[in-house]
């Protein structure tokens, strides 16, 4: 018997129930994925102001939308983020500069860069 590594889940859940539905004796033959997910964050990089928000999405380089399982920032403090969707909601909080990583549910992770600003301009 050979075992094949598979790496989507939804891939997963699919051979669990065709293995169950499947009688005693029978050959049951599964393809696997072909590769990982391309994934891109768009925009790369964003300048937003205190009190704002930016949504950061992620796409897939095929016709599947992938499914968002976090969003994390490197400064929290700076730079609050939730799920919207397929997209980061990044929040702006204080000045200063955030990475934003989003992570589906295959694992995969593509980041971008949120450089908070303040709210207003100081005329000099």
């Amino acid at each position: 018997m050979s075992e094949t590594r598979i790496r989507h889940p939804l891939t997963l859940v699919r051979v669990a129930f065709l293995a169950a539905s499947t009688a005693c004796g029978s050959d049951l033959q599964i393809a696997a994925p072909s590769g990982d997910l391309t994934l891109r964050i768009t925009p790369a990089a964003a300048s937003i102001r205190v009190g704002r928000t930016a949504d950061f999405t992620v796409s897939s380089g095929n016709a599947e939308r992938p499914t968002l399982l976090r969003c994390i920032s490197s400064a929290p403090l700076i730079a609050s983020v939730t799920i919207q969707g397929s997209s980061c909601r990044v929040t702006a909080t204080a000045v200063g500069t955030a990475t934003i990583t989003a992570t589906v549910v295959s694992g995969q992770s593509v980041s971008a860069v949120a450089t908070i600003q303040p709210d207003t301009v100081v005329a000099q």
